[in-house]
């Protein structure tokens, strides 16, 4: 997926059965189940979280049979971008800021519930939460909290074309904010 199209169609059905999980992502193809869909933010306002079901798996851990730390951020970053692709908007943008904070290990065969949210969704910005809880034994409920991220992406806005668009710090009389 190449275009907004493309990316937009690709991480609409993130997670879903049948649909192929491609580069980075497709060490998740069999581990990672979409669960539920989230309701769009509109107007700023926080939306229902979007939901996958996870099963940290030996290509998932680390040298201590954790989860390893760049597979949880990378889950981040594709769930939140598709919490994005499943809202308004026909864009997924790109992320121009990732932050994750790592509360508690997941070990190789557990289960862990991510929870993706669009806490708000502007003209240029799209901000999204993506929390990650363990199933508890007996699959019930919600186990301790495993990590918090936080995604902002850069949208093109409305009206956009990514035919010839240039950054707009490049375009004449825009300051660049370096």
């Amino acid at each position: 997926p190449r275009d907004e199209k493309g990316k937009t169609e690709y991480f609409g059905r993130f997670g879903e059965i049948g649909h192929d999980l491609l580069g980075w992502d497709a060490p998740l193809q069999d581990a990672l189940c979409f669960a539920g869909e989230g309701a769009a933010a509109g107007g700023g306002g926080v939306a229902s979280p979007a939901r996958w079901r996870f099963k940290v798996g030996p290509a998932h851990v680390n040298g201590y049979g954790a989860l390893h730390g760049g597979c949880t951020a990378s889950v981040i970053d594709s769930l939140g971008t598709a919490a994005i692709a499943l809202g308004e908007g026909g864009e997924c943008g790109v992320a121009v800021s990732l932050d994750v904070q790592y509360l508690s290990p997941a070990k190789k065969g557990d289960e862990v519930v991510w929870e993706a949210s669009v806490l708000k969704r502007g003209g240029r910005l799209a901000t999204v939460e993506v929390r990650a809880h363990a199933v508890p034994k007996g699959g019930r409920g919600r186990g301790k909290l495993l990590a918090v991220g936080s995604l902002t992406k850069s949208l093109r806005g409305p009206g956009a074309s990514a035919e010839g668009a240039e950054p707009q710090s490049l375009r004449a009389g825009y300051p660049l904010n370096l």
